[in-house]
């Protein structure tokens, strides 16, 4: 029953051919020792759909089981049938009563006997347990239940393995364990534990980090006390920790070949990767000196060094494991008292040129505040600023992170070393973003772009190129975007670096929309997507963000129905992207509540940072379109008129002219010449940087607003509409102009 139904009879093993066979003889099993009735069989064969020649078929099914299983395998009780096997002649049986004895012997330190039972436990499994029965309500809570004691079972015969003292052979089983759940904590402990007691003490405290990064990624949640418990236990190298049994130790003589020696080679060879600009076979290297670490006799201050040069060549190699190894390092670093380490621990985990978006990081904010203190020369100084605003971007206290930022950027330019200035420069782009520092954050590209020139430093121009790019759409200078575009996906490309490479596919993804090749952007999201994930970044929520575009513009959004009805809603972005989905698929009621969440307390809410002006481009389309209270329309006129010269633009979309949303806030407020000079500006814009279903979506609006007070005005703008979305794909815009034609 652990797995694909079999049974041993007379002639060997065997299967039922028959699915409704199958089931009957797996309602029998899951019953074992009881009788089954008729009524019950038929729950198991059917569901709800019991047909009513139910009886006869159950009795036709029953008739084949025991000629095929043998005489008195299947006896006729009062009201059913009884699978007549003993306890342990059923699998699963057998393996709860192998459990059992496992931890029996565990119990009273027989930890070899305690292995083989778990062992022969889990040899029992073969799939998914009661296949047959998976849609059976009454076996629900059984899978579920066998399911979770073997992986229980899992985590205590690796626990059986450490209490026996096979810490180094143990670590790679754990490592297999947790990468096959990672969501369960006691595996992280085990692995923790592990990798202490191999002497592997940094790794130890980065399989923390790693586990807490992971926790919070996927659920949201910090690491449970006992994690952390264990981790301050491991930094304080607690007694407790410790095998209390006895280990030959062949490795303290270190003869050639030793694991000392092994240690030694592997971190000279990252060394020397790292010097000639291959950070990620240094990565390697260095991976592999950890990973004797434990053997080599060396110290801890020693595993830090290791540590954080591994953590300095996963953020050159764009390894997403930089943030969780830098956390440890500087962790480590802290509690060993090493000011200079903790400083280079600290940057090696920051974020390139993206800033924390979704949500601010209190440890890695609290290790930066601690490397601040330790910081002693300006460069340094200006460096762990510029990080560590660029990590508070998702505060709601946009005036400490610009003061941090301009306290870095005057740091920097006193220290006289160009990386700093370009470091700082990079970090502080995603930092002050907003659309009231376009113009200055155009000035900082053209200065870091003038910085980079200087320095024989492939990564520092992409860091430059991307943001003059991302600043040069937004002011609506399309040529120089797609240049600079151009030339730092192929710096991307010569880097080699994964994560660069997945940013400037999703930046090609967002211009193939933007131009109007909805086909070709679909795939190349596709594409920035697999690329994203191989590299272990976030990519998902920039191609749920692509995707919905390109849906919306073909008129399929009921397809996103899934993805709307499990989001999270957790952050204003997400909640204005629901909000403008439920308004377009006309579930006005859900959008009109998101609409007035988002509105309390005049908006004050959404975070004033680079997606800004995404959430409030969103809402606007949805307040002009649904009955909105007129002061929320009213509201969002007046933030948004400052910025009507801008695109709306974030690495993944580009929702058009600011000006186009300002027309349909003016038609809802009745202000007719406001509309027209709004749209017209936005169809202006939208011609010139050939953005053609944004010209027709304007177009759209403004045939929209006309139709009441110049109809045959509106009318032709409305015929615009059709015709340029039509061949371009963009159903959402052809069927809306069509039907106002008719109306």
């Amino acid at each position: 029953m652990l797995g694909p139904l079999a049974v041993c009879g007379t002639g060997g093993w065997d299967t039922p051919p028959a699915p409704l066979r199958r089931r009957a003889l797996a309602a029998l099993a899951f019953a074992a020792g009881d009788a089954v009735d008729h009524e019950r069989l038929a729950d198991a064969m059917w569901g709800e759909n019991v047909p009513a020649s139910a009886r006869k078929v159950v009795q036709n099914h029953v008739l084949a089981l025991r000629r095929s299983l043998g005489t008195g395998m299947i006896e006729t009780r009062p009201g059913g049938y009884m699978l007549m096997v003993a306890r342990g002649d059923v699998d699963a049986q057998r393996f709860e009563a192998l459990t059992l004895d496992g931890r029996s012997a565990s119990r009273v330190g027989h930890t070899a006997a305690a292995i083989d039972k778990f062992d022969e436990a889990l040899g029992l499994w073969r799939g998914e347990p009661y296949r047959d029965l998976a849609d059976w309500s009454v076996a629900r809570g059984e899978i579920a239940r066998l399911s979770e004691l073997c992986r229980t079972v899992v985590e205590d015969r690796l626990d059986a393995l450490l209490a026996q003292g096979d810490h180094l052979a143990a670590v790679a089983e754990i490592e297999a364990s947790v990468s096959d759940a990672p969501l369960r904590e006691r595996r992280w402990e085990l692995l923790m534990t592990a990798l202490y007691r191999s002497g592997r003490h940094a790794e130890a405290l980065r399989a923390f980090q790693r586990a807490r990064d992971m926790l919070i990624a996927q659920l949201g949640l910090e690491p449970s006390e006992a994690l952390r418990r264990l981790e301050a236990a491991i930094l304080a190298q607690d007694p407790e920790l410790d095998w209390r049994g006895t280990l030959s130790a062949p490795w303290l003589a270190a003869p050639a070949g030793s694991p000392r020696s092994a240690s030694e080679d592997a971190l000279r060879a990252g060394d020397q990767a790292f010097r000639r600009g291959a950070p990620a076979e240094a990565v390697a290297c260095y991976r592999r000196a950890l990973s004797h670490a434990g053997a080599d006799g060396g110290s801890l201050r020693r595993e830090c060094e290791v540590l954080v040069r591994l953590a300095e060549s996963e953020y050159l190699a764009g390894d997403p494991a930089r943030r969780s190894t830098g956390v440890a390092a500087a962790r480590l670093a802290d509690h060993l008292g090493d000011r200079r380490l903790l400083v280079r621990a600290a940057l090696a985990g920051s974020r390139h040129i993206d800033a924390a978006t979704t949500r601010v990081d209190t440890e890695r904010v609290t290790v930066l505040r601690r490397a601040l203190e330790a910081a002693a020369t300006p460069s340094d100084q200006a460096r762990v600023l510029a990080v560590l605003a660029s990590e508070l971007v998702a505060s709601p206290d946009h005036a400490e992170r610009r003061k941090l930022s301009d306290t870095a950027l005057a740091l920097a330019r006193t220290s006289g070393d160009a990386l700093t200035l370009h470091q700082v420069l990079a970090a502080r782009f995603s930092t002050i973003e907003g659309p009231d520092t376009l113009h200055e954050r155009l000035s900082n590209t053209c200065e870091d772009l003038d910085v980079v020139a200087g320095l024989d430093d492939l990564r520092s121009r992409w860091g430059a190129l991307s943001n003059r790019s991302m600043a040069s759409l937004e002011a609506g200078d399309d040529a120089e975007s797609e240049r600079s575009e151009v030339d730092a996906a192929a710096i991307a490309d010569r880097l080699g670096n994964a994560a660069a490479r997945w940013r400037a596919q999703t930046t090609r993804a967002r211009q193939l929309t933007w131009h109007g090749d909805l086909r070709a952007a679909k795939r190349q999201a596709r594409h920035a997507l697999e690329t994203g994930q191989a590299a272990g970044e976030e990519a998902d929520s920039l191609f749920g963000a692509q995707l919905y575009l390109i849906l919306w513009n073909e008129g399929r959004l009921t397809e996103m129905g899934g993805a709307l009805a499990s989001m999270p809603l957790e952050v204003p972005l997400d909640r204005a992207f629901a909000c403008h989905a439920y308004a377009h698929l006309r579930r006005l009621r859900d959008a009109e509540r998101l609409l007035g969440g988002l509105a309390a307390r005049d908006f004050s809410d959404v975070p004033y940072n680079g997606f800004w002006l995404t959430v409030m481009a969103l809402v606007a389309d949805v307040a002009a379109r649904v009955a909105a209270a007129p002061e929320i329309v009213d509201e969002l006129h007046e933030l948004l008129s400052p910025w009507r010269d801008q695109l709306v633009v974030t690495p993944a979309t580009c929702l058009g002219s600011v000006a186009h949303y300002i027309g349909m806030l003016a038609t809802r407020l009745d202000r007719p010449g406001d509309a027209d000079d709004a749209f017209a500006q936005a169809t202006e814009i939208h011609e010139r940087m050939n953005a053609p279903i944004w010209t027709a979506r304007t177009r759209l609006e403004w045939g929209r607003s006309l139709l009441t007070r110049d109809h045959e005005r509106g009318a032709v703008q409305l015929s615009l509409a059709h015709d340029a979305a039509h061949p371009l794909g963009a159903h959402d815009i052809v069927a809306e102009a069509a039907a106002l034609a008719r109306s």
